[in-house]
């Protein structure tokens, strides 16, 4: 099997990671394909593998002690599940599974672990840019970042939403 090439990638995390970063993860990537309902992770147990979606939606669920569920957050192709392995967290808190069918590549858990450990860089600063292109971090003088600081302001009452109740204009 050859390593994906970096540039053709879908996924946006593997695909903008810095070469050194890449390189040693390469040889362990393994393209899968994924239908509906694909188990990636199961609640309390052990990981296999780390995946990195190329297409499709996956879902996390919680669920609480008396056993109800819920959605709790939804990712495609921008970054890899599970997060908590890049600190070494070896069990899932939640369920994941596919939504839509897609194409993940995949390496197992402790090629992973070992990927991280034995990198050229020291762990922390590759936990760092996996955290930041993982969340789409913004730079400190960003405009985006500026506007998020900001208090948040009620809109006044000509820009509200009316509601139906109000002779809302969609019916």
């Amino acid at each position: 099997m050859s390593s994906p090439r970096q540039h053709l990638l879908k996924n946006k995390l593997l695909n903008i990671l810095p070469e050194q970063n890449f390189v040693p993860l390469a040889p362990h990537l393994e393209l899968v394909a994924l239908q509906r309902g694909s188990i990636i992770a199961k609640r309390g147990e052990n990981f296999e593998h780390v995946y990195f979606l190329e297409s499709g939606i996956a879902s996390l669920v919680a669920t609480t002690p008396a056993g109800n569920q819920a959605e709790a957050g939804v990712f495609g192709f921008e970054g890899y599940v599970p997060t908590t392995a890049i600190a070494g967290v070896d069990s899932s808190t939640h369920d994941i599974s596919m939504q839509w069918d897609g194409e993940a590549y995949r390496m197992s858990y402790e090629n992973f672990r070992v990927s991280m450990e034995g990198s050229k860089i020291r762990q922390g600063e590759q936990a760092a840019s996996y955290y930041q292109a993982g969340t789409w971090s913004l730079p400190a003088k960003s405009p985006f970042l500026r506007l998020r600081q900001a208090p948040r302001q009620r809109a006044p009452p000509s820009v509200r939403f009316r509601t139906r109740a109000h002779n809302s204009p969609f019916g």
